[in-house]
């Protein structure tokens, strides 16, 4: 006996793409104060057999490549212009823009580097004094040739 994909049960009055897109939209807005499956628990509230529907929806759902891009996508939309307080969502963000192929190479590395100074791995220069110093001795050299 083979385990199949865990998949969702739809029935003809459902609009799949709705309740998904509902999903997408609360996991952003809700993020890391709802488990999926209270999300999923809450989309499918109004359907038919909300329990077992709501279940299934949060380990297919909560494991779908596209509906966590799209999480993702949205988040990063909002986070634009609002201010990132939470250094997990600060790591998310970042960790997206590197991840994107069509972020140029310059941006990539300063996400890494930003990425870094916030884990702590790297130590930022505050404030760097250089020094010259005048009439600094410079060794000599004798370069001398011998004959055999």
């Amino acid at each position: 006996m083979t385990a199949s994909a865990p998949h969702i049960v739809f029935f003809e009055d459902d609009d799949e793409a709705e309740l998904r897109l509902e999903y997408i939209r609360l996991m952003a807005k809700h993020q890391n104060k709802f488990s999926p499956y209270e999300v999923a628990k809450y989309v499918f509230r109004d359907c038919r057999d909300p329990e077992l529907r709501s279940q299934q929806a949060a380990q297919v759902w909560s494991n779908d490549l596209e509906v966590k891009e799209a999480i993702d996508d949205i988040i990063m939309g909002r986070n634009k212009t609002s201010d990132l307080d939470d250094k997990s969502q600060r790591l998310r963000v970042l960790k997206s823009i590197y991840d994107d192929p069509n972020t140029p190479v310059k941006e990539r590395i300063a996400a890494i580097r930003v990425a870094a100074e916030l884990e702590g791995e790297v130590i930022k220069a505050v404030d760097k004094k250089v020094t010259i110093r005048d009439n600094v001795a410079l060794p000599q050299f004798t370069i001398m040739r011998y004959d055999d």
